[in-house]
């Protein structure tokens, strides 16, 4: 046996017996309890599970706004503009705030709309109670007192309309807690 085997193995035992003391008052054996006596107190354990917060919009389905026939040169921010209901059912929420937000791609010249596919001076401006929003941006309301939102077509400065078909969409985007 070296010196440094010599040393540490007396150390060794001394940890190991000293555990063995420890072992029955930690794991609560006969032996542990044996010094001391204490009663068995109960504890009793309470919570609500709560289903977790959810909204539908439009039943699943998607929402449509047709302006129908538009003449180009009438195209001014507030002829055909349409209101649209998101029919939005919420429940399990912790309190009725909602928060939410129309994505889709902006307007390079009409930041407050979406962009039309198809007629470049063309977009869609969004609107919430009669005031234009940006897409992306977050919109609060307490549910289930929903605001009014409308949709209108609008011209970019200086653009010339194209006739034919157009459309644009966007994705609506919910945070309710």
């Amino acid at each position: 046996m070296t010196e440094a085997q010599t040393m540490t193995e007396p150390n060794t035992k001394r940890r190991g017996k000293m555990l063995l003391l420890l072992l029955p008052l930690l794991t609560g054996s006969s032996a542990g309890r044996a010094a001391t006596t204490l009663p068995d107190i109960n504890v009793q354990i309470t919570g609500t599970i709560v289903a977790s917060a959810s909204c539908q919009i439009n039943n699943g389905n998607v929402i449509e706004v047709n302006f129908g026939e538009v003449v180009n040169s009438q195209i001014n921010g507030v002829n055909y503009k349409k209101t649209f209901d998101l029919n939005l059912n919420c429940r399990g929420g912790k309190s009725n705030t909602v928060r939410l937000r129309f994505n889709g791609t902006a307007h390079p010249q009409l930041p407050n709309a979406l962009e039309v596919n198809g007629n470049g001076g063309l977009g869609i401006q969004m609107m919430k109670d009669g005031v234009a929003f940006q897409p992306y941006s977050w919109i609060q309301f307490e549910y289930p007192n929903l605001p009014i939102f409308s949709a209108v077509p609008v011209k970019a400065p200086g653009s010339k309309i194209i006739g034919g078909s157009f459309g644009t969409a966007a994705i609506i985007e919910i945070d309710y807690q």
